[in-house]
């Protein structure tokens, strides 16, 4: 009877974390804010110029592609031959690798 109960409290658990990775699982409009926001904190140059304009959450919008799997995303931005991967759980955003590299100059 303890064993079940402890079998059931894990499978509660282990439900609660799916639907939490489900619910704050990163939109491409989140994403888009936090990338800007990233950019723009750093040196203005390269792509930074680009996003600081009128049309930056649009042009933006156009490098990426979200690769979804439901309970975290990947981001890939690809802009003048640099490809910059990020991954989005639970709406943070860790960088798989260096975003600095779209802000240099070719």
């Amino acid at each position: 009877m303890i064993i079940d109960i402890k079998y059931a409290a894990i499978r509660l658990l282990f439900c609660i974390i799916i639907i939490l990775l489900f619910v704050t699982n990163p939109t491409m409009a989140e994403f888009t804010e936090w990338t800007i926001n990233e950019l723009t904190g750093q040196i203005h140059a390269g792509l930074t110029e680009e996003l600081t304009g009128t049309f930056g959450n649009t042009f933006l919008k156009s490098i990426t592609i979200k690769h979804d799997y439901l309970l975290f995303s990947i981001f890939e931005i690809k802009y003048n031959k640099k490809n910059v991967r990020i991954l989005g759980i639970l709406r943070f955003y860790i960088p798989l690798s260096d975003i600095n590299v779209l802000n240099k100059p070719e």
